[in-house]
């Protein structure tokens, strides 16, 4: 799962909740789907398992 894909998997998702279960911090999240900010891999890393479950 690339960047762009992780991202629209965030489009329907409640980005509190998230951030909740991954540890990654809500803003860093709002960031990251609108485009701002490019995550680092490990960040990326745990978005890909949190998605796949």
């Amino acid at each position: 799962m690339d960047e762009d894909q992780i991202r629209n998997a965030l489009n329907d998702r409640n980005l509190r909740r998230v951030a909740d279960a991954t540890g990654i911090h809500h803003n860093t999240l709002v960031r990251f789907r609108k485009g701002h900010n490019p995550p680092r891999e490990s960040t990326l890393d745990v978005l890909r398992e949190y998605l796949s479950r």
